[in-house]
């Protein structure tokens, strides 16, 4: 995944990301923990799970952009997102 769209995603600046990624990547050598965190995500980390997760993220950002940009009122604005946030996890829970 490029470092812009996974600062996107954590509300970070790309170079902030590549900083962390080298700390992770430097300091695991010598932290057993911090190790078993990194070979976990490393090992998730193919292109099918990056792709599935982005696709899902963006087409959020899209429903979430459309019902604020409907010209309706704040009231209507919330509970459409209420509605969405409540089917996101719902369908999250399924996943597990």
């Amino acid at each position: 995944m490029r470092f812009r769209i996974i600062g996107e995603l954590t509300n970070c600046h790309h170079a902030t990301v590549i900083h962390s990624i080298k700390f992770v990547n430097d300091y695991s050598i010598f932290d057993k923990t911090l190790k078993g965190y990194k070979d976990s995500v490393d090992n998730l980390s193919d292109e099918s799970f990056e792709d599935k997760y982005l696709r899902d993220y963006l087409k959020l950002k899209e429903e979430v952009i459309e019902i604020l940009d409907k010209k309706n009122s704040n009231h209507f604005k919330c509970s459409q997102l209420l509605t969405l946030i409540n089917k996101e996890n719902e369908s999250s829970r399924a996943i597990k």
